[in-house]
C-alpha cells in the first residue's frame, strides 16, 4: 500500500499548480467583454424604470409606480412612439391596446433579466469562468423573446396606422424601421454573447490538471478555465521529476 507524500512534496507541487495559473485579466484588456458589462449597465434602467409599468395591470401600475417613472416613461413614448411601452398608457392617453403575451415578456425582463444584468457586470468585471452557463441560458431566451416581438414591429400594429390612430398619415415603412432599430440591439448583443461562449469559451473535457490533497496525495482532473495546456504540462512534469526525487 502506497504511503502519504511528505509534506515539502505537497507544498511544492502545489506551488507550481499555483505558478501555472494565468494571472487575472482586467475589463480593459478584454474588449468584448468591456462592451457586454455596458450593454448589461444600459439595460438595467429600462429594465427597472420602464419594464414594471408594462408588466403590471394598469390599476397596479397607478397605484404603486412612482410618478417620476411614469413621467419618464411618457416621455419616452412621446419620443419614440414605442408600441409596446404605450401599452402602459392605457387607452384613455392615447396608449396602444395591451397584450397579455406581451406583458409576460417584460414580466420575464424584470423577474428573470433584471437579477442577471447585475450578476453579468460583476462576472464580467471579476472574469468569472463561472459565467459561461448562464450567459448561454440568458442569450438563449432573450433571443427567443425577440423573434415575436420582431414579428409585431415589422407586421403586427395596423390600427396605430389606420384612420383615427396615432401614426395615421404618416410613413408606416420608416416608422416600422425606427422601431426595428430600436430594439435590435436586444437581439444582436445576446447572438453575441451566444456564440462567444458556446463557440469560443469551450473546456476541452480530454486534458486533465493535477491537485494536491492535504494529505500529499496528487490526483487528476478535468482542466478547468483559464490554466493553458502549455500550463498544465509544465505542472505535470515538475510533479513527475519531485516523485522521482523522492524515491
Amino acid at each position: 500500500m502506497s504511503t502519504p507524500r511528505p509534506l515539502p512534496y505537497a507544498l511544492s507541487a502545489a506551488a507550481t499548480l499555483a505558478a501555472a495559473r494565468p494571472q487575472s485579466v482586467s475589463l480593459m484588456e478584454r474588449p468584448l467583454d468591456m462592451l457586454m458589462a455596458i450593454f448589461f449597465a444600459i439595460h438595467i434602467f429600462p429594465s427597472l424604470v420602464f419594464a414594471p409599468q408594462v408588466a403590471l395591470p394598469p390599476h397596479l401600475a397607478a397605484a404603486y409606480v412612482p410618478a417620476k417613472a411614469r413621467l419618464a416613461l411618457e416621455g419616452a413614448v412621446a419620443g419614440t412612439g414605442d408600441p409596446f411601452l404605450s401599452m402602459a398608457l392605457g387607452s384613455a392617453e392615447g396608449g396602444a391596446a395591451r397584450e397579455p403575451w406581451m406583458a409576460g415578456i417584460f414580466t420575464a425582463e424584470v423577474v428573470l433579466q433584471l437579477p442577471f444584468f447585475v450578476y453579468a457586470i460583476t462576472a464580467l468585471c471579476m472574469n468569472w469562468k463561472s459565467f459561461r452557463i448562464p450567459a448561454i441560458i440568458y442569450a438563449t431566451h432573450s433571443l427567443t423573446t425577440q423573434i415575436p416581438i420582431m414579428a409585431e414591429l415589422l407586421y403586427g400594429r395596423s390600427a396605430l396606422f389606420a384612420p383615427g390612430g396615432p401614426f395615421a398619415g404618416q410613413d408606416e415603412q420608416a416608422i416600422r424601421t425606427t422601431w426595428v432599430a430600436m430594439y435590435a440591439p436586444f437581439a444582436v448583443f445576446p447572438l453575441i454573447l451566444l456564440v462567444q461562449q458556446v463557440f469560443f469559451n469551450v473546456v476541452d473535457p480530454r486534458r486533465t490538471v493535477l491537485t494536491v490533497g492535504q494529505n500529499g496525495i496528487i490526483t487528476a482532473s478535468k482542466l478547468q478555465q483559464g490554466i493553458r495546456p502549455s500550463m498544465v504540462g509544465m505542472a505535470t512534469s515538475s510533479a513527475a521529476d519531485l516523485d522521482a526525487k523522492t524515491k
